[in-house]
């Protein structure tokens, strides 16, 4: 649970208490009500600890329970030691909420989409061995995973997603309620979005499923036709040299550009010289925040219409959808919009409109103390 999610619960009189397990630390300022086991990154070692029972583990959360004795537990995630919080949670018989943030549980590789674009029906089986998916040598791990979690749903009350779309999803899976709570943003008071030039971005991580390179298909189809334009892609990940030879392939230097991770000040310099953004994603996306983030700061998205992404675009409103796996459509929809400057002014307010109403923190945190409460009662 995020730091600013638990400063709003206490502010509304809501007692905390974090337990986290992971293989990253994190500077974030939770206070007192915190504890934190590192894990080594290694995926022998934490397989090892995910199946098998820790004695220590479970004697934190023992002495942490008795001293804060929790009306709730909110879980997030379901993979790292597993096994030992399976147990802790049985023997407290505490109404549990868990939090599926993506499609993990459901799939090996959270994308939900086979290779051609085919959206999967989910469940982790030895099938997911020789669909074509990327699955490496885990397939085997992550049954024992998905099995143990389907056999214990008892111990849990109700699944929280981010889109309605992995909220259908995962009722098919799940004989328990299962309750659409969207993430929110920050609402920038102050932005810059009066960018002159034909440019528009992506920002987030640079992997193969994110279509970037579909993007570059469609740029080449946009520069064979003589249209002035430039791309500007803002990230890191490990599709990068793929795409910059895709760009170089095309000719295409001179137009899309590559400007690595950026954050705070550079991060508002990038939204400031964009007139749009894209996101050609190819897997199951739920809401992402990489287009709503240039949404409330009035800037329309092209992005495919896959998973969440219909409920976060409303298709000729405040944005435009295109088909996914379609690069030939997408560069009709870029083209759109390059031609159409003063449809944008439109489309971003509507845009920002949109964003404040259904990604409002406000609205997130008291549906969430109305979720406990329900539960409670």
């Amino acid at each position: 649970m995020s730091n600013r999610i638990l400063k709003m619960l206490i502010s509304k009189n809501i007692k905390t208490f974090t337990f986290e397990i992971n293989v990253t630390d994190y500077d974030f300022d939770y206070g007192d009500n915190y504890y934190f086991v590192k894990r080594k990154n290694s995926p022998l070692e934490r397989t090892i600890k995910d199946i098998s029972y820790d004695d220590y583990i479970y004697k934190k959360l023992n002495e942490i329970y008795n001293n804060f004795m929790p009306d709730i537990i909110h879980l997030h995630r379901f993979r790292v030691d597993y096994s030992t919080i399976i147990k802790f949670i049985k023997d407290k018989k505490v109404p549990v909420v868990f939090t599926a943030h993506d499609a993990d549980l459901i799939c090996p590789i959270s994308t939900l989409v086979r290779p051609g674009g085919i959206i999967c029906d989910g469940g982790i089986k030895t099938r997911c061995m020789f669909t074509g998916c990327k699955t490496g040598l885990n397939v085997p791990y992550e049954i024992m995973r998905y099995h143990s979690f389907i056999n214990n749903l008892s111990i849990i009350k109700m699944y929280l997603t981010p889109s309605d779309a992995l909220t259908n999803y995962i009722r098919s899976f799940v004989d328990r309620d299962v309750e659409t709570l969207r993430s929110f943003i920050n609402f920038p008071e102050h932005f810059d979005n009066k960018s002159e030039g034909n440019a528009f971005g992506y920002i987030g991580r640079i992997v193969k499923e994110k279509g970037i390179q579909d993007v570059i298909k469609a740029c080449k189809i946009l520069k064979e036709k003589g249209i002035e334009f430039n791309f500007y892609i803002a990230g890191d990940g490990d599709y990068k040299n793929d795409l910059i030879e895709i760009v170089k392939k095309y000719d295409l230097d001179n137009n899309v550009h590559f400007l690595g991770s950026i954050s705070g000040k550079s991060k508002e310099d990038f939204f400031s010289m964009i007139n749009f953004s894209v996101l050609a994603s190819l897997m199951f996306e739920h809401l992402p925040l990489s287009i709503a983030e240039g949404m409330v700061r009035e800037i329309p998205a092209v992005a495919n219409s896959i998973g969440g992404i219909p409920e976060l675009i409303d298709d000729e409103v405040n944005g435009l959808l295109a088909k996914p796996y379609n690069y030939m459509d997408l560069a009709n929809k870029i083209e759109y919009m390059l031609s159409n400057r003063y449809d944008l002014k439109e489309l971003g307010g509507n845009g920002r409109k949109k964003v404040m109403d259904i990604l409002n923190p406000e609205k997130h945190i008291l549906k969430l103390i109305n979720i406990y409460n329900s539960i409670l009662n």
